[in-house]
């Protein structure tokens, strides 16, 4: 499930099975690096569940994956890949 929020089922529906697959923190995490919406490196101190995400015991998170290289995950052009200069 890629749960953006607004989605007919939620992650969490799903987090007493296994773990989930957290797609909102790459996209997060982009926009952050990328300074967008006047984000802020600073910001990062409380990074984790205070940002919405799901708490780290029931979540695998990952900043890029084969969907987001080629514009079909979560995130858009916010998602940092091994196409991003340093």
């Amino acid at each position: 499930v890629i749960d953006l929020g607004g989605e007919g089922i939620s992650a969490s529906e799903y987090s007493s099975i296994g773990r989930i697959t957290e797609f909102k923190y790459g996209a997060k995490l982009g926009k952050v690096i990328r300074k967008w919406d006047g984000e802020k490196l600073a910001y990062l101190k409380n990074w984790g569940e205070g940002w919405g995400f799901m708490p780290s015991d029931r979540a695998l998170v990952f900043v890029d994956n084969h969907d987001n290289q080629r514009g079909h995950g979560a995130g858009g052009a916010s998602i940092l890949t091994f196409w991003d200069a340093r």
